[in-house]
Order: C-alpha cells, then sequence, then structure tokens
C-alpha cells in the first residue's frame, strides 16, 4: 500500500469509527468526544466548543506556534488541562462552501460562539473581491459578517447546527 493510500485509508477509519464521549473538563457532562487517529487523539466539547490533541502539550513548540498565530481573544481563552498536560483552544471552524463559527466578543467575561453563513458575491461586485496572486481572479463568495448570528459560549452545538454541520448530539 502506497503512503497516499495508507492515509486516505487511516483517514475513511478515522471518519468511520464512532468516537469516544468523555466527561467534559467544562461542563461535567459527557458530551466530549475523543477521536482516535494513529498515535494521536483529538478531543471537541460540544458545549464549550474547546478542541485540542495530544500535540498541545503544554509548552510544545507545536502550542507556541499556535499562540503565535491566534487571535487574542482566542489566545486570552485558552484553558491549561493539567491532569492531560494538554492546552485547550475555542473551535474555529470554516467549512468551504458553508461558513464560518468562532469565538467573538471583547473579553474572556463577554464572547460566544459566533457563525458567518458564506453569501453569494453579485456578479457585477466580483470585481470588488480580487483573488490575492490571480490576476483577473475574483471571488464569488464571501462570509457575510454583516449578519452574524451570535451564540453562547456554552452553546457551541447549537452553533454548529446553525451551519447544518452537525445534528442534535445526545449529552447523556
Amino acid at each position: 500500500m502506497s503512503p497516499d493510500e495508507n492515509i486516505e485509508k487511516q483517514m475513511q477509519d478515522f471518519v468511520a469509527e464512532e468516537p469516544e464521549k468523555i466527561i467534559s473538563p467544562f461542563t461535567g457532562k459527557r458530551n466530549c468526544f475523543v477521536q482516535t487517529m494513529g498515535t494521536d487523539e483529538s478531543y471537541l466539547c460540544m458545549d464549550s466548543g474547546y478542541t485540542t490533541n495530544t500535540l498541545y502539550k503544554i509548552g510544545s513548540d507545536v502550542i507556541k506556534d499556535a499562540e503565535s498565530r491566534a487571535p487574542k481573544l482566542v489566545n486570552d481563552l485558552k484553558y491549561q488541562d493539567d491532569e492531560r498536560g494538554l492546552i485547550w483552544f475555542p473551535s474555529v471552524v470554516q467549512v468551504p462552501g458553508i461558513g464560518m463559527i468562532f469565538p467573538d466578543g471583547s473579553s474572556i467575561d463577554d464572547w460566544g460562539y459566533s457563525v458567518a453563513k458564506q453569501v453569494g458575491i453579485p456578479e457585477e461586485e466580483q470585481k470588488n473581491y480580487p483573488v490575492p496572486g490571480k490576476d483577473g481572479e475574483f471571488y464569488q463568495s464571501r462570509l457575510d459578517m454583516k449578519n452574524l448570528k451570535t451564540f453562547d459560549k456554552l452553546k457551541f452545538e447549537d452553533a454548529c447546527e446553525e451551519l447544518k454541520i452537525v445534528q442534535d448530539v445526545d449529552n447523556g
């Protein structure tokens, strides 16, 4: 099996595998998913939207790089999980052709998740949205930042449902 075929098989197994649910360190509910791929694990709390993976070890170069690229609010909201030795961040989810979910607010005390849906750009306006580095090419869609829908910081799943990227998850 070629390396590309091996990666494709791992991805198919990853998507097909039923993720494990654990107790969320944020809400105390069993609504935090753990997905294993090879030797790595990824975590996502569907209530708080916080996410991490086994590469996000406290003090690691991976964390330093992530922090250097993240917006101030995301860095301010990071959570140190001493039990697992990992750093968690609030999720930023961009789904091509659908939209984006991102932490939005003025401070760690005043924030939630905003949903920006992707909308088409009328042909006569596309000239105002050039694709960088591609002469004569223009975007045909954009995120609608004027009509954001914002959800409470513990309603990440509702934000996902707004974009229709998940079905209701049982909090069992």
